[in-house]
């Protein structure tokens, strides 16, 4: 009986119908990666451009970062001058505050009232009347707490027709009796500059 052998070299041996059908799978799946990776590139490009427009109620979180008045990382209500507005900031964990610092920017003096809440949503003025804070591009407003309340909740409220100019806030911390500051986590406002 005659069986056929197959010399070592026809082993590889390749049909040409077999040879373009992987030429087109590499090139389709070399294309894909390519592609994939440019459109990722260009999507991480674009969001780290545009998400970022400044004096937005973000710009209030933590610790004051504006040092010299005229930057754009702190909040700026919509109106320049003329309207009530406010921002309301919620801290991590509830703080019997015995001072409430307020830090302000661009200009200066448009606070109008702060208040607390208790657990229960129960909201407390602790304070309300003219900023003292001296006209300039950067003021701290010191609010003594006498009302003892445990918050994570204040609200300030500014009259923007106290201030000349667009009356901005970089932080709201909450001081304890032991000295600690506590910065807000998450805020929300009646508008911001940036969504005008």
């Amino acid at each position: 009986m005659n069986t056929l052998k197959s010399k070592p070299w026809q082993l590889f041996q390749i049909n040409l119908k077999t040879l373009l059908w992987l030429v087109v799978v590499a090139s389709v799946g070399t294309a894909w990666y390519c592609d994939r990776s440019q459109l990722s590139k260009r999507i991480s490009e674009l969001e780290s451009t545009s998400t970022y427009k400044g004096w937005s109620v973000a710009d209030v979180l933590g610790k004051p970062d504006e040092l010299v008045g005229t930057g754009s990382k702190v909040w700026c209500p919509a109106s320049e001058n003329g309207k009530l507005e406010w921002i309301e900031l919620s801290y991590e964990q509830r703080v019997r505050p015995k001072t409430i610092l307020i830090h302000e920017t661009y200009a200066t003096g448009a606070v109008d009232k702060v208040s607390i809440f208790d657990w229960w949503g129960n909201e407390f003025v602790v304070w309300n009347g003219n900023d003292p804070t001296p006209p300039g591009r950067l003021g701290l407003l010191s609010i003594p707490v006498s009302k003892k309340v445990a918050t994570k909740r204040v609200k300030v409220y500014l009259d923007c027709a106290n201030a000349t100019g667009w009356n901005c806030i970089d932080a709201v911390g909450l001081q304890g009796a032991d000295g600690k500051k506590h910065w807000a986590s998450s805020a929300e406002a009646s508008s911001s500059y940036n969504s005008k």
